[in-house]
């Protein structure tokens, strides 16, 4: 019966994984025999499948673990919501391409977001585990819009000549490290930092 869904069917030729069943004869004759003859063969890693996913989505409501996979995820454009008790978990999760990042249900980062382009984090709570890491680089403008950061790792700066737009009294708290690597980060309702403020030369943090 029909749902009335849209469904993207993503079906590689070939998954590397299966080469495993023949790899006797392939290291005895030195040769991977199949079907196509002069065609070239696309041969894809299972567990790239999953991250494209997240990439032909573009968009959507996240819940529980936002469990990247291989090279990472990369949210380019549309708009992401994290569900009530969310986090960000693999090794990266990558934020450009005028994505917006909906932080309304107050997820968690324990691995590494990655704000590499022009893009959007509004509305809620956003925390960094002591093992995460949240890194704003690249260029294009940047925009954190009512976000109180709570930024128990670390929060990587290095924006020279692209500052990062910060309002919507959006707030930062800091138990973990803040390295300002290039750039101005400026940032609004800093309320004390228990943590360690590294700025590098020619680099500038300032608090109003």
């Amino acid at each position: 019966a029909a749902t009335g869904l849209d469904i993207t069917r993503l079906r590689p030729t070939n998954l590397l994984q299966n080469l495993f069943e023949f790899s006797q004869s392939i290291a005895q004759q030195g040769v991977i025999a199949g079907p196509f003859r002069s065609t070239k063969w696309t041969w894809v890693d299972a567990r790239d499948v999953g991250p494209l996913a997240a990439v032909v989505l573009r968009g959507g409501t996240h819940s529980g673990q936002f469990r990247t996979a291989g090279n990472g995820v990369n949210l380019n454009g549309g708009t992401h919501t994290m569900a009530a008790g969310s986090s960000i978990d693999g090794p990266f999760l990558f934020l450009n391409g005028g994505a917006v990042l909906d932080v309304s249900g107050g997820p968690t980062i324990n691995s590494s977001l990655v704000w590499n382009g022009p893009s959007t984090i509004t509305g809620g709570a956003l925390t960094i585990a002591p093992a995460g890491l949240l890194s704003i680089g690249g260029t294009g403008p940047r925009t954190l819009t009512g976000v109180a950061v709570n930024n128990q790792g670390t929060l990587r700066y290095n924006m020279a000549g692209n500052n990062l737009v910060v309002n919507g009294g959006s707030t930062f708290s800091n138990p973990g490290t803040v390295h300002v690597q290039a750039g101005t980060l400026q940032v609004n309702g800093f309320p004390g930092s228990t943590g360690i403020i590294i700025i590098d030369a020619g680099a500038t943090f300032s608090t109003n």
